[in-house]
């Protein structure tokens, strides 16, 4: 439990940096809805972006990230773990410390994508800037565990988006989160 809050809290803190461009670890290709596919090939993971997303570089090896329009940003994190877990158990102590924390999440809910249970939570951080009520982040936070190469791995999908476009940008980040593909073994 504690190493998923740690892994929470360093990857919110994570979805705040921005990189430069490093295309190294994507391969994009057009889709009909004019957006593009990404995918993260060394995970295995895939999604559905609009246009206008780039990827940023991350000095983090198991990290991934994709800069937007209006400061919106996903960040992945994928970590290997080292001793097996109970992934209800873990997500369940996972559910029960964000209802706790229930006056900073909009959103908590379990939900599944590519065929992986995870909970999604979205937190609606209110921190003014010089006094302006529509300052700070919306973050979209949807945690999993899967079975990779033989290996179970923690999953930390983040999106993020200026609490002022959130509205503007809202279906465009569920979407890309819907959009998600994961491989399993």
């Amino acid at each position: 439990m504690k190493i998923i809050l740690a892994i929470t809290l360093l990857t919110f803190s994570l979805a705040q940096c921005a990189y430069q461009s490093n295309g190294n670890q994507t391969a994009a290709t057009n889709n009909s809805a004019g957006g593009q596919t990404i995918t993260w090939e060394e995970q295995d993971v895939s999604f559905t972006v609009p246009k206008g997303w780039r990827k940023e570089k991350t000095e983090i090896e198991d990290n991934f990230k994709l800069q937007g329009p209006d400061d919106t940003s996903l960040s992945i994190d994928v970590l290997t773990l080292k001793a097996e877990t109970s992934p209800e158990r873990e997500l369940a102590e996972h559910e029960g410390m964000l209802r706790r924390q229930a006056d900073k999440f909009d959103e908590v809910r379990y939900l599944e994508l590519d065929g992986v249970k995870g909970l999604l939570s979205r937190a609606n951080t209110r921190a003014a800037v010089d006094g302006a009520a529509d300052q700070g982040d919306v973050i979209i936070n949807w945690v999993a565990y899967r079975r990779y190469k033989g290996k179970q791995q923690f999953i930390s999908l983040l999106l993020g988006s200026p609490r002022n476009s959130f509205s503007k940008r809202r279906d465009e980040l569920y979407g890309i989160l819907a959009s998600i593909k994961l491989k399993q073994n």
